[in-house]
């Protein structure tokens, strides 16, 4: 399902303007049960592809992230998700940078406006293992595209496992 900025408007899930503690996380939550970062389906911007039967988990905080103002880190150059035409196959194209990136405390791709956690996640940080991505909605609780739907679940606040405190390898927080 392909959503546009008037649909969000109408369905008041639209962030605007400067970014305010729990913008971030009430955006995503905004987004449970929705299907648009599915793993089957395509996702398609005007500048690039994501084919289907792949993980958006960071499809999903990216435009959380966007629509809320709240600068997306972006990586820059020739990926295989790039349009097609002269303009890209000459210049590249900006992507959201992916999971590992997420994961990653000494990303290269962070702007200004990202740093890493120092203290307790809080609500709107954005937690990475390195395979996902997934913004601290709640008290022990994350909000991430999963499989079929966006859901709130513990992942990354679980004691052992798959989505343990100890598995995930990064924390930023947006600071501007």
């Amino acid at each position: 399902m392909k959503t546009n900025t008037i649909e969000l408007i109408l369905l008041g899930l639209f962030c605007f303007g400067t970014v305010f503690g729990g913008d971030i996380a009430e955006y995503a939550k905004n987004q449970i049960r929705r299907s648009d970062w599915a793993y089957g389906n395509t996702y398609i911007t005007s500048t690039f592809t994501v084919q289907a039967n792949t993980y958006k988990s960071h499809l999903f905080v990216y435009d959380v992230l966007n629509n809320c103002n709240a600068n997306p880190p972006m990586r820059y150059g020739m990926h295989g998700g790039c349009m097609r035409g002269m303009h890209h196959m000459m210049m590249g194209c900006n992507m959201p940078i992916g999971p590992s990136e997420w994961g990653n405390m000494y990303c290269s791709y962070m702007n200004s406006c990202w740093n890493l956690c120092t203290s307790v996640r809080q609500i709107d940080d954005i937690i990475s293992d390195g395979t996902r991505v997934a913004i601290v909605t709640g008290d022990q609780l994350t909000t991430s595209a999963m499989t079929d739907v966006v859901e709130e679940t513990d992942w990354g606040f679980r004691s052992a496992g798959d989505g343990s405190e100890q598995s995930i390898t990064a924390c930023w927080r947006h600071t501007c």
